[in-house]
């Protein structure tokens, strides 16, 4: 409980608070998920295998199953949702996580009256280090993906994180 806590504390500095017409407050934050110290390693190569790959389950909200995954180079989150793998659109090219963090978006609805509330994931965050084509060289990309359950899909990339929430913020319904 005292982690959870204390993941939940560590809410994103650009919070939005909003009050609607019939009485609710709506707060649209962050909490993130440490990939050194939040994640379990299920798998990685040793000095025998014949490729490198590597897997560990990490912590996730909603309802989601995050993985840090990968092989050949080619190091990435992977997201679950209900036991369905959600695509993410990474790079074919070789590239690893760039951060030791990925950042969780929510949207939060209270009751001004009786403090009753809601909560929706709304947005993954995560950036990417990727190889360029010369093979000499990498540059860091912020990917956004719209959580939605089911439907829950990537929707772009940025190059910073507050550009990746924008996009997080505006995109429709179902990723059209």
């Amino acid at each position: 409980m005292k982690q959870l806590l204390s993941s939940i504390a560590i809410i994103s500095t650009t919070a939005l608070t909003a009050f609607a017409e019939t009485g609710q407050q709506v707060t649209v934050g962050s909490v993130f998920t440490n990939l050194t110290t939040e994640c379990i390693e299920v798998s990685a190569a040793t000095q025998q295998s014949p490729i490198d790959f590597y897997d560990a389950e990490c912590k996730g909200f909603g309802g989601y199953q995050l993985n840090i995954t990968g092989g050949d180079l080619r190091y990435h989150p992977e997201l679950a949702y209900g036991g369905q793998q959600i695509a993410l659109n990474n790079p074919y090219s070789f590239h690893d996580v760039a951060s030791t963090e990925v950042e969780w978006m929510y949207r939060k609805t209270n009751s001004s009256e009786d403090g009753s509330g809601s909560l929706q994931w709304i947005g993954f965050i995560y950036r990417l280090s990727e190889a360029t084509e010369d093979g000499m060289s990498g540059v860091e990309v912020v990917y956004a993906v719209r959580l939605d359950g089911a439907d829950t899909c990537s929707i772009g990339t940025a190059s910073t994180e507050e550009q990746a929430r924008a996009l997080v913020l505006s995109s429709k319904a179902h990723c059209k």
